[in-house]
């Protein structure tokens, strides 16, 4: 047997003054009277129901202290350990489908799932029981223990996420935590209405910039009736607080209904679409999402002529490509140095972009030249080089000898020669990318343009496409940063600290809807914000998914109590029993 409060034990010390009192005699008060001869039947009668009094004062002794016993048994919250006392699991899913609300007002179905895992719980005293949730990645709440209050504790802290769920992976992990007793219980505490819910949600929800006019955008948003009748309705899309656009929507069941909204705006914003429903999981029923702002992007373009450079410049949107032939001695903000060939001896501060370095400068020397140099190494993970594959031909490109430790190579030979270096050091942003735009067909590519476009944009200060991201969609961010740690403040205001390497960062899934923050722990700079919603068809799909899965832990909950209800409910029947014999002057 184990007890769950050993210091219960103290109770049994009320013993000694519950007995004290019943030792304690009455003394009969003294009165003269003036005959007894009626008196003598009643002392004839007392005499002759001593003993019985004796006994029903023993009675009472017995009763009071099978009380005292009972009350401190039910304390001490006692369980027997049996041949069924081994070990089970049990898994609350806490997914965001969890967050949906019921008929009754306030109480979700998390908060009917703990309240019968509750119930499961009390059925299992005794027993060694781990508590599990199950969302995008089981996590196990607390190990094995027969230690019923923390168990109830535990349970009582799980709260709901925004993360999608996967009862399967729950299951996986809790076998493995069975592995020695496969044969033991495992219950699921999931969503499993009377009826199913009929649900619609916003499963698509981005703005971005049309390619050919960067001044325009358009939206792309996907709705879903997970309904069994047509439904309609209507979708508001605000920017910055702002109606952009009210769209009527006629959603037939389980048929997607995609809209694209274009409009023409240079700034950009928060987008929010709100769908005008009623139902009972409002998680999916708003979208948010990010367009970048939009500037005219001044280009200083230094150096040799070169007929291709130029066109490509010229053909990007948003710029304004000027020639120059002094160096400026620091680069605004709203604009990049574009040095061709002719590399003075110290750069100034700002955004750099040399192509085909000829001469030495402060940050790095030119080495001989390579005939035909292949890119076999690109570092993918970052968006400068995104869609440059490996293959490419450098033709007489020269060797790049970096002289700080600012720098990260984009692209490389397999000699380990670097071709595209990265320097940043303060406000100094420097690319440098060796290739002789004269020779060979490198220039002809369409490598070359997006290279050029990629390091424009990334001279902006953000991507040409800021995603929405869904709930557990991994996040990699790439920053303009030189800490080597960022704090990431969730919807709620909740802070984590990230490690940052060369300005890269990898959060993982984000389990919160709403916009998240990043920013620099140093300087309180916010570095990027993040527009994370749920996206996610299987969680909002009642229909399917409150069917898969059904708890075996109900059936049973009301009929099996732990030792100590029953212990209290025999000190109840004792204090009845008490009332009833003597409050009530009961006698034979």
């Amino acid at each position: 047997m184990t007890i769950a409060n050993p210091f219960a034990w103290a109770l049994l010390l009320l013993a000694i003054p519950v007995i004290l009192f019943f030792l304690l005699k009455v003394h009969f008060r003294k009165e003269l009277i003036t005959t007894s001869i009626f008196w003598k039947k009643v002392f004839e009668e007392r005499r002759n129901r001593r003993l019985h009094r004796l006994l029903r004062y023993l009675l009472s002794l017995l009763i009071a202290l099978l009380f005292l016993i009972s009350l401190t048994a039910a304390v001490l919250d006692p369980a027997l350990l049996t041949s069924q006392s081994g070990r089970c699991v049990i898994i609350i899913d806490n997914s965001a489908r969890m967050n949906a609300l019921l008929t009754e007002a306030g109480s979700t179905h998390l908060d009917i799932a703990k309240r019968e895992a509750m119930k499961q719980l009390r059925q299992l005293s005794g027993r060694q029981v781990a508590l599990l949730t199950a969302n995008v990645e089981p996590k196990i709440i607390t190990g094995f223990t027969d230690h019923s209050s923390t168990l109830r504790r535990k349970l009582m802290e799980i709260s709901a996420t925004d993360f999608p769920g996967d009862i399967p992976a729950a299951l996986r992990l809790a076998e493995q935590l069975l592995a020695d007793t496969p044969d033991a219980p495992i219950y699921i505490f999931s969503t499993v209405p009377e009826q199913p819910i009929d649900n619609i949600a916003i499963t698509r929800f981005q703005p971005r910039r049309l390619p050919e006019r960067a001044t325009d955008y358009e939206i792309f948003i996907e709705v879903v009736n997970f309904g069994t009748e047509t439904v309609e309705t209507q979708i508001e899309i605000e920017c910055d607080d702002n109606i952009v656009d009210v769209l009527p929507l006629s959603l037939k069941p389980n048929v997607p209904v995609t809209k694209i909204v274009r409009n023409t705006s240079a700034s950009g914003g928060l987008f929010r679409a709100t769908l005008a429903s009623t139902d009972l999981f409002p998680t999916d029923n708003t979208a948010l999402a990010f367009l970048s702002e939009q500037y005219v992007q001044q280009v200083l373009l230094y150096g040799q002529e070169n007929f291709f450079l130029w066109h490509v410049l010229q053909a990007l949107p948003l710029t304004d490509v000027r020639v120059i032939a002094t160096i400026p001695e620091t680069i605004p903000a709203d604009s990049v140095f574009v040095i061709h060939q002719t590399v003075p001896p110290t750069l100034p501060s700002g955004n750099v972009l040399i192509i085909d370095p000829q001469n030495d400068c402060d940050l790095f020397q030119v080495g001989d030249s390579l005939t035909r140099p292949l890119a076999t190494k690109v570092n993918t993970d970052n968006p400068l080089v995104r869609f440059i594959s490996q293959g490419l031909v450098f033709v007489n490109a020269r060797m790049l000898i970096p002289q700080n430790n600012n720098v990260s190579t984009l692209i490389e030979t397999a000699d380990n020669f670097p071709l595209y270096l990265q320097f940043a050091a303060g406000e100094q942003r420097v690319l440098v990318l060796s290739a002789d735009l004269n020779q060979g067909d490198f220039s002809l590519r369409t490598a070359f343009p997006i290279l050029i476009s990629q390091a424009l944009n990334h001279y902006r200060g953000i991507e040409e496409l800021q995603k929405a991201y869904s709930t557990a969609e991994p996040v990699r961010l790439t920053l303009q940063t030189e800490s080597t740690h960022v704090v990431v403040r969730s919807p709620l205001g909740s802070e984590t600290t990230v490690p940052c390497r060369g300005g890269s960062v990898s959060l993982g899934g984000l389990g919160e809807i709403g916009v998240w923050t990043v920013i620099e722990p140093e300087t309180q700079k916010e570095l990027a914000r993040i527009a994370c919603n749920l996206f996610n068809a299987s969680a909002s799909n009642f229909r399917s998914a409150s069917e898969e899965v059904q708890s075996s832990a109900l059936s049973g909950a009301f009929f099996v109590r732990p030792i100590w209800f029953y212990l209290a409910v025999f000190a109840l029947l004792l204090t009845a029993a008490e009332w009833w014999l003597y409050q009530r002057r009961w006698i034979e």
